[in-house]
């Protein structure tokens, strides 16, 4: 059975991803606090909060040590990333309309942080990102470096309690970032998020021909892709009534063909390792079996949409391996158990009832196109809205995949 392939299989994958999960060492340095630069290979993790220590080796060969920004000034990957300890004022005030305050004015404390660098030039722009938490910062030439305000916060109105935005950044950018190529209009309609404020940056500098390092050209993704795919599954279908023992079947394993297509989001962070995925299939099974009694015959035919997690580990630029883990919710198509008597016993019929279930999968993706996957899904009882009746469906999925983009 293929359910029994699959319980090897798992081994064999929880194996093989503990010997390749690991994100690649790549080109970088880092300067100690006595200004000593370090060249070296760095755990590049594409990490989604600000790290205050990061792994890495002198060598290809070499054991892998790690650093913190107790010791480290700055560090940097490749043209990719560069962080850099500054110790400033920082707002933390929470965000979420549920934790506003009556409070217009930063609440700021003083804190030691690597700032994530995103624009470098005359005009430098940071980044801290703790959880939902985004603080941009910046300074000009030499000077100190000072976070871009930004707050919501609630207010009394006369329908009740509302809220409003303190937008201090836009007159700080405006104060501080003079220069022809940005209007008085451009700031006014400057939105505090990265894209927007990276553009003004970049203008800023380019005012003053600048030469300007642009972090986020080399952070560019795919955000989407979108897959068909087909392949068989092997499926297993029985039932009993614990209250007449002719009305009982087992239907053994079936092969059947399986169709569908896949929508993956790429989070933007850990290396494009985390996604997101949703996977409309349609599948079908098919039996009958007679008995002294009773012949009984198996349509059962559902729409499965999965809802899951994907976590894939690279083994090179072209070849990675996956776990995933999806809730699935089915659309009945009319599936039905009918029985036919064969003794003067009346014909009848039960509707199937698929319950949602959770599947797992494991699987090995080559050139970011064509995918193979072994996919199990829980044991469902497809009767469960009948007393006395029990039943028990498994199966198992193998599947290819074909990336369109």
């Amino acid at each position: 059975m293929m359910q029994t392939k699959t319980y090897s299989l798992v081994l064999f994958f929880l194996f093989v991803f503990n010997s390749y999960s690991q994100i690649n060492f790549e080109k970088g340095y880092f300067i100690d606090n006595a200004g000593k630069k370090t060249d070296c290979l760095i755990k590049n993790i594409d990490w989604k909060d600000n790290p205050t220590e990061f792994e890495y080796k002198l060598t290809d060969n070499s054991k892998v040590e790690n650093n913190s920004i107790v010791n480290v000034q700055e560090f940097g990957i490749s043209n990719s990333s560069k962080y850099k300890r500054v110790t400033v004022n920082i707002d933390r005030s929470r965000v979420g309309i549920e934790n506003l305050t009556y409070e217009k004015n930063p609440v700021f404390k003083e804190e030691t942080l690597f700032l994530k660098g995103l624009i470098e030039g005359k005009a430098n722009l940071f980044l801290y990102s703790d959880g939902e938490l985004k603080r941009y910062f910046f300074n000009v030439d030499n000077s100190n470096i000072e976070q871009l305000i930004f707050k919501s916060y609630l207010v009394d109105g006369e329908e009740g309690v509302g809220f409003k935005y303190n937008n201090q950044y836009k007159q700080q950018i405006y104060l501080h970032l003079k220069c022809d190529g940005l209007s008085l209009e451009n700031i006014e309609s400057l939105v505090y998020e990265k894209e927007k404020l990276v553009k003004c940056f970049l203008k800023y500098n380019n005012c003053f021909n600048s030469v300007t390092v642009n972090y986020e050209d080399g952070t560019k993704r795919k955000a989407f892709n979108l897959s068909i795919s087909s392949g068989i599954s092997e499926s297993s279908f029985s039932f009993y009534n614990s209250t007449n023992k002719y009305l009982q079947a087992d239907f053994g394993n079936k092969t059947t063909l399986r169709l569908g297509a896949e929508f993956e989001y790429i989070f933007p962070f850990n290396k494009n390792k985390w996604t997101i995925i949703v996977e409309p299939a349609y599948r079908y099974f098919k039996a009958e079996q007679s008995g002294n009694i009773y012949d009984a015959k198996v349509d059962y035919k559902a729409i499965d949409v999965s809802f899951g997690i994907r976590h894939y580990m690279f083994l090179n630029n072209k070849s990675k391996l996956f776990i995933s883990s999806a809730f699935v919710k089915s659309i009945n198509l009319n599936s039905k158990i009918k029985f036919k008597g064969n003794t003067g016993n009346s014909n009848f019929s039960l509707d199937i009832r698929p319950l949602d279930t959770v599947v797992f999968g494991f699987g090995y993706k080559y050139n970011n196109k064509f995918s193979i996957e072994l996919r199990y899904a829980l044991e469902q009882n497809l009767l469960r809205n009948y007393f006395n009746w029990h039943s028990s469906f498994n199966s198992s999925s193998l599947i290819f995949g074909y990336t369109l983009f």
